[in-house]
């Protein structure tokens, strides 16, 4: 709904001229002869007014950004019609009128984080692996980086390019005298 006036104090006047929706911005044009003279006059005194009530649907997206290995590309994946938002803005003059119904607005951020979870869940690009040597090995740190394992033939790449590194070392002294890396990557 486009309304005009041309005084601050005046009541607001429902535009009946011909009116275009701008389709790449927000924006309005109001055509045809259809506006009074005083309204011209506002114009050049800087008091004609213009208001829209509208819904706008905008480009702006609800995001949720989840830990994982920081040399990932980042990835946008879209849940069409998930994880909306609406507000009524607060100076709308449909907030909280009376005899309006209360705005319908929604905000379904946390279904958008457990949507990004579940995700990162379902394709996780990481490798991990539980490795026993058959001897106790001192030389392993957290943060080594491992690419392979001699002998075995087994490559260790990790999906994001980066290397498969130890997150954690355990040795058994005791009673099997092995070595055991947490491996991830």
């Amino acid at each position: 709904m486009v309304e005009v006036r041309s005084d601050p104090a005046a009541n607001w006047r429902r535009w009946r001229g011909p009116l275009w929706v701008a389709q790449d911005e927000c924006a309005v044009y109001l055509g045809g002869d259809s506006l009074p003279g005083e309204f011209f006059q506002a114009v050049i005194q800087d008091n004609a007014e213009v208001r829209v009530t509208a819904v706008v649907e905008a480009d702006v997206r609800l995001t949720s950004e989840q830990e994982g290995d920081p040399d990932l590309v980042r990835r946008v994946v879209e849940v069409a019609n998930r994880g909306r938002w609406r507000q009524v803005h607060d100076v709308s003059i449909f907030k909280n009128a009376a005899g309006v119904s209360a705005p319908r607005e929604l905000d379904e951020t946390d279904l958008l984080e457990a949507l990004a979870v579940q995700h990162v869940e379902a394709n996780s690009f990481a490798t991990e692996a539980n490795l026993t040597l058959g001897w106790v090995d001192i030389s392993f740190r957290p943060g080594d980086a491992i690419y392979r394992i001699d002998g075995q033939g087994m490559d260790l790449l990790s999906h994001s390019g980066g290397a498969v590194a130890v997150h954690t070392v355990r040795h058994d002294f005791a009673a099997t005298n092995t070595t055991q890396l947490q491996v991830r990557g």
